[in-house]
């Protein structure tokens, strides 16, 4: 089932283009990453197709429908990166409320509202106020609000910044739970997290729409291994990786990263991978993987500075 449609959707400040004619198609299924640099518009593509605001130019269909449709009521929900909710109303009651907004009698919308709290492990908190509540229970009680309803279609704009791990995984099995009934597209920073989380991928740049894939596809190149490290690789490694048989060029993403990017030759891929464990052994260099592929940050770095390896 298509969920939404985007034909030459433009976005401009001034004379600034914020989204320039970016086209294109999203299917029900699993999580989809929107990813991109600083200035990709990614924030704004969120912002236009849930109708916060109007584009400029150009077209915009959720489930067929035009942006804003009252047919569209409780099928599509956001959750913007800095959610705020009423000091002086209780967790509960502040669910309750956005759930009667969506048309739901008082008895349905505190069933709904109890449904969403437990599903991101807030029940307890019923009753206290935002105001009291770390920046965790707060990400999670947006992500509850986000769900409330039942949507099929869920943008979520940076849903773990800023929070510890326990609270992060608690959100990010929410959203694989709930991904069984409702499309989320996921706007974040934290590449490994989309990488993990996400089946899809969008990438943006300078408003423009550079890759729409699944997400083995962009990740995936049989002929690449990445090593992660525990900290930067020293000149003595690459120099040695360089040396090894097979090997057609090893680089580092740049001057803080943690891993090292090799091209192998297929016929000497499985050994290769042997000799660089080796290798690492010999020297001590702590690692802390090796996989074959490019992961999507350096995909991302690669797009930024239009580079490849």
């Amino acid at each position: 089932m298509q969920l939404i449609e985007c034909e030459r959707l433009t976005k401009k400040y001034g004379n600034k283009k914020v989204l320039d004619k970016l086209s294109l198609k999203i299917e029900a299924g699993g999580p989809i990453g929107v990813v991109g640099p600083n200035g990709a518009g990614k924030t704004t593509f969120f912002s236009v197709v849930a109708g916060f605001i109007k584009p400029s130019s150009g077209s915009v269909k959720i489930l067929g429908k035009a942006v804003n449709s009252s047919e569209l009521k409780r099928k599509i929900s956001i959750l913007p990166q800095d959610a705020l909710f009423p000091r002086s109303m209780a967790v509960l009651d502040t669910l309750v409320f956005f759930a009667r907004l969506q048309g739901y009698n008082r008895e349905g919308a505190i069933q709904q509202a109890k449904e969403v709290l437990e599903l991101v492990n807030l029940s307890e908190s019923a009753r206290s106020h935002p105001e009291t509540m770390s920046h965790g229970m707060k990400k999670r009680l947006s992500i509850a609000q986000a769900l409330i309803g039942n949507p099929e279609l869920v943008f979520l704009d940076e849903p773990t910044s800023g929070l510890d791990p326990a609270t992060a995984a608690i959100i990010r099995n929410t959203i694989t739970q709930r991904s069984k009934d409702a499309t989320f597209l996921i706007s974040s920073h934290n590449l490994e997290e989309i990488e993990d989380l996400c089946s899809g991928i969008l990438i943006l740049k300078k408003g423009r729409l550079i890759k729409q894939d699944k997400m083995a596809n962009v990740v995936s190149r049989t002929s690449m291994l990445t090593v992660v490290l525990e900290g930067v690789p020293p000149e003595s490694l690459i120099a040695g990786l360089q040396s090894l048989e097979g090997i057609l060029k090893v680089a580092v993403p740049s001057q803080s990263a943690k891993s090292v990017l090799i091209e192998v030759e297929e016929a000497h891929f499985n050994k290769a991978q042997m000799d660089i464990m080796g290798m690492l052994l010999e020297s001590g260099v702590p690692y802390r993987e090796i996989k074959k592929g490019r992961s999507l940050e350096q995909q991302l770095v690669d797009i930024a500075t239009n580079k490849n390896i």
